[in-house]
């Protein structure tokens, strides 16, 4: 899972800077300390189920901002 979020947060950096990038690198790296702290207690498999499937859903709005960073102005 730090991997993932990894990748995220480095998608991230290569955006411009918006309100909702600031939103998505704060949710990365929330998350990233919660997968830092299971590794004192590693959680349960609906908390790794849940957490997953939330940095999925930061991959897929970190892809749709790259798409609307890319278009340009006034295009669809």
């Amino acid at each position: 899972m730090l991997d993932a979020i990894g990748k995220a947060l480095a998608s991230l950096r290569i955006l411009p800077d918006s309100q909702e990038a600031r939103v998505l690198r704060e949710e990365c790296l929330a998350w990233e300390r919660m997968a830092k702290d299971w590794e004192h207690s590693p959680p349960t498999a609906e908390e790794r189920e849940t957490a997953m499937k939330k940095v999925v859903a930061l991959h897929v709005a970190i892809s749709r901002l790259r798409r609307e960073s890319q278009r340009p102005p006034g295009g669809t």
